[in-house]
């Protein structure tokens, strides 16, 4: 080793520009240098010709391999889509209920990080990894709550699915058929109600539904109070 050469900081000769550019070289690069030292006779280290070869070889083989680099960052730039690190207060609850978000408070909400591309907004379901498996929630606020601000939003299991549109569309159908149901029978009991205070002739076509009872009326032996009373007994019986 000659005298006076560069050492790194474990005492190692230090690595020459040189080299430094034959260690970032891809191994497909340095077959194409091999090609140029094998045509060269093998004696490039020693013509001065030969050697100008070899570095202007290991030149152009480094700028391809720095040009590859830069082209596939940039590609993977483009395609990575931009993901959004946030935090929800969401409600379980299930997709048929009729008013997910009543009663809804964030700071006894269940926070999560929203780790989707999509970003985040009031009434978007999602799935989560609950106490007996995946279960749905619904998105009741987007920001943070105290916990979020004492803890951070890392500290927040992560979103990564929504419940498809499918499923939310057959669960509002289903919560529309239900609340059509309801609005009949409540129809239903009015009718009977006013067949029965004398207001409509006719009897209605449709039988009283099974959870409805019709309100007694007060008669001469009987005053209002009496037949509240006999109600609220039949109710609760």
């Amino acid at each position: 080793m000659k005298p006076g050469r560069r050492r790194d900081a474990q005492g190692n000769p230090a690595a020459t520009a040189f080299t430094q550019r034959m260690m970032a070289i891809p191994y497909a690069e340095l077959e194409r240098i091999l090609e140029v030292i094998a045509g060269a006779g093998g004696e490039v280290t020693t013509d001065p010709v030969g050697a100008a070869g070899l570095t202007a070889a290991v030149s152009a083989a480094a700028a391809r391999s720095a040009r590859s680099v830069s082209i596939w960052r940039s590609w993977s730039r483009r395609r990575r889509p931009a993901v959004c690190q946030t935090a929800v207060l969401c409600s379980f609850r299930d997709l048929t209920n009729p008013q997910p978000l009543r009663n809804f408070s964030p700071e006894h909400a269940y926070a999560y990080r929203w780790g989707l591309s999509v970003p985040p907004s009031v009434g978007q379901w999602a799935v989560v990894e609950g106490a007996d498996g995946p279960t749905t929630v619904i998105v009741g606020a987007v920001g943070a709550n105290a916990y979020v601000n004492e803890f951070g939003v890392d500290s927040l299991e992560v979103i990564v699915r929504l419940v498809p549109a499918a499923d939310v569309a057959k669960a509002r159908a289903v919560v529309e058929r239900k609340r059509s149901g309801d609005l009949a029978a409540e129809a239903t009991w009015l009718a009977h109600c006013r067949w029965i205070a004398g207001m409509d002739p006719e009897r209605p076509s449709r039988p009283l539904p099974a959870a409805f009872d019709v309100p007694l009326l007060p008669t001469d032996k009987a005053d209002c109070a009496s037949a509240d009373r006999t109600q609220q007994s039949r109710s609760s019986a």
